[in-house]
């Protein structure tokens, strides 16, 4: 091959050498870029359910004092119509009776984590077990949501219409409780008709459903504590994947 002949080869295979290399960058700074394009989301996801899982907790929390407070409540009715009178002095058997009404609820649903997975979004959360908890809350949920269910149920269908059969006065206590609550006249205690507290404090009925509710909410106390557990497990595995 002639001198000039070697120097185009040498350009040629230098030119395809540059060609080679420069496409070779161009896809690596475009992976680099999409990389980049996903942990920026990344980051805006786990902030997003950072914040929606922090609120949940909150939520929670109010549940559980509002739980503890029914439990105490109903273990005062108990011991009470276990005696056949009412004797503490601390808490008014209004207040008490007031509580057995309680069946709150919780709606986690609807935000950043639905929409995450509905989108098909849950792969570009980078930490394996974090997108396991992610995936796996609904069951957590969905065991809490069934408790308060089946606690609602007994309110409406047996703790209510108790009270309206027994005529049981509901205006003190809510009175007590509920500062929302305004009455357009004076309020009715049942203590001011002993022998109406007496029947109600000696009706088996009542004692059987006093039961019933302790058991809902003793169970529904197991279920918070998951609940709560499995928030900050997944609370602490986004910190680590936003500050580590």
């Amino acid at each position: 091959m002639s001198k000039s002949g070697e120097i185009l080869l040498k350009r040629v295979t230098l030119e395809v050498a540059i060609i080679v290399v420069g496409i070779l960058l161009a896809f690596a700074i475009d992976a680099w870029w999409e990389d980049r394009q996903e942990r920026d989301e990344e980051e805006k996801i786990l902030l997003g359910l950072k914040n929606e899982f922090s609120r949940y907790r909150d939520e929670l929390e109010d549940g559980v004092k509002v739980n503890s407070n029914t439990r105490l409540m109903v273990a005062e009715l108990m011991a009470a119509a276990r005696a056949g009178s009412w004797n503490s002095e601390s808490i008014p058997v209004d207040l008490a009776l007031s509580t057995l009404g309680d069946s709150p609820t919780h709606d986690f649903g609807g935000g950043i984590l639905d929409a995450v997975i509905s989108g098909g979004r849950l792969e570009i959360i980078s930490d394996y077990e974090l997108r396991t908890m992610l995936a796996s809350w609904s069951q957590v949920f969905n065991e809490i949501r069934d408790d308060q269910e089946r606690n609602r149920s007994l309110v409406q269908n047996h703790v209510t219409r108790y009270m309206l059969r027994w005529h049981v006065p509901q205006s003190r206590g809510l009175e007590l409780c509920c500062s929302w609550s305004k009455w357009p006249q004076s309020t009715r205690s049942i203590d001011v008709d002993s022998a109406a507290l007496t029947r109600l404090l000696t009706d088996r009925e009542f004692e059987v459903l006093l039961e019933f509710k302790h058991i809902e909410i003793a169970h529904m106390a197991l279920e918070y504590d998951i609940g709560l557990k499995a928030i900050d497990d997944i609370l602490d595995a986004i910190d680590a994947s936003l500050y580590n």
